[in-house]
């Protein structure tokens, strides 16, 4: 497998840097490797639609929130998170040390995910920040709304 990124605190390397993969390359993204406050939250409760994602707890105890209910994690848990429903999560961090965790995904483009709290949705076409929008679910309209009669 190529590993084709790896963000830091935010910052991604580039494939250059990260064995010289290219992005048609790439079979998996080292997503983030990220350290969580306490009493802080790595994103919302969410679940994504076309990637699967694999946590890896490195230091702390950070707790889960997952359909089944909330639970402690510990160094060298690892959970999978399938896409859809069943692999929504949330990472929290509520012991008194920081907590590092690494986060490895598929990364596919275009990509969906769903905040189940908020009920909205973010599509994602490109690796930019600016190459994706957020959906009110509500929001949800007909195939041929719009369109002219042909």
């Amino acid at each position: 497998m190529t590993t084709v990124g790896l963000r830091e605190r935010g910052h991604r390397t580039s494939p250059a840097t990260a064995g010289g993969a290219s992005a048609s390359q790439a079979t998996i993204l080292v997503q983030a490797c990220t350290s969580l406050l306490r009493e802080r939250a790595r994103s919302r409760y969410h679940y994504e639609l076309g990637n699967d994602e694999l946590l890896v707890v490195v230091t702390g105890q950070p707790t889960l929130r997952s359909p089944e209910g909330e639970r402690d994690l510990r160094p060298g848990d690892c959970v999978l998170f399938p896409s859809g429903p069943s692999g929504a999560h949330q990472l929290t961090n509520r012991s008194t040390e920081p907590t590092r965790v690494l986060l490895v995904s598929n990364f596919a483009m275009p990509r969906a995910a769903v905040q189940v709290d908020s009920d909205k949705m973010m599509i994602r076409w490109g690796a930019d920040p600016d190459n994706r929008h957020w959906f009110r679910l509500a929001d949800t309209t007909d195939y041929w709304e719009g369109e002219a009669d042909r």
